[in-house]
């Protein structure tokens, strides 16, 4: 087995026992796993993009642990990947996001990918969260800056998040999301409506090796509820106005508590 997908198992075993999400409900521990797809075709002649996913998670009282893998297919170009993404918590403080996705043998989406964030209580339900990406393609890397500020409203979450290319000031991506909690509580399992607009999606690294920010906008609605004991449904449907990259997308997957 190659580095690439070791890393993401054996960060999973070492985290086993690691936390989910600081709003999580610590009654909910156990295992939990996901199954779905999307596609995302294109308004000019372009092949539609697919991605399918399989995740199994296992959740403790502090948080939880997640392997995923399925496969991605852009530009004519299939890849299978595998990735791991884990909580931590930090108590009243906070807590941590790791996400590792190798694809080593991908050549239009990264053949690695990780997504390192501290997210930080501010106190009268705000939260900030400092974090880097760093992305590595067939032709070139780069580390992506990210800072976002949220906020707890009941059972919904705002959150505005802004991720920057190095060496370009204007660079700018933004996206805001508000997620409605229908338990009052998060997780990889649990009930929620969501709804995100963003401005300029996160750079990229085109074929030259040179990061990019694509000025776009996209708006997406997603939703998951349970349609029998331990199963749920989740939908979702975006828009992305992206000039000849302009698209729309759907989602569907089952999730389950085991």
């Amino acid at each position: 087995m190659s580095r690439p997908l070791l890393f993401p198992l054996l960060s999973a075993l070492l985290w086993t026992q690691s936390p989910a999400l600081a709003q999580d409900d610590p009654a909910r521990s156990g295992w939990g796993g996901v199954v779905g797809g999307n596609v995302e075709a294109f308004e000019s002649d372009r092949s539609a993009w697919q991605r399918s996913w399989l995740i199994v998670q296992r959740r403790a009282a502090s948080g939880a642990a997640s392997l995923e893998t399925g496969h991605q297919r852009r530009n004519d170009e299939t890849s299978v990947y595998i990735a791991t993404d884990l909580y931590r918590s930090a108590g009243r403080l906070g807590y941590g996001n790791l996400r590792v996705e190798a694809a080593p043998q991908a050549q239009a989406v990264p053949q690695l990918a990780v997504l390192g964030e501290a997210y930080i209580a501010l106190g009268d339900g705000w939260e900030g969260s400092v974090g880097a990406r760093h992305l590595r393609f067939e032709a070139d890397q780069v580390t992506l800056g990210i800072v976002s500020l949220g906020k707890y409203i009941g059972n919904s979450i705002g959150r505005v998040r802004v991720v920057v290319a190095p060496g370009e000031a204007t660079a700018v991506s933004t996206v805001g999301t508000v997620r409605y909690l229908i338990d009052g509580v998060g997780g990889l399992t649990a009930p929620y409506i969501q709804g995100t607009i963003g401005q300029g999606q996160e750079p990229v690294v085109g074929p030259g090796g040179t990061p990019e920010v694509r000025r776009s906008w996209v708006a997406a609605v997603r939703g998951q509820r349970a349609i029998a004991q331990g199963v749920g449904l989740a939908l979702g449907a975006s828009y992305t106005a992206d000039g000849t990259l302009t698209r729309w997308g759907v989602d569907a997957g089952l999730v389950a508590r085991f």
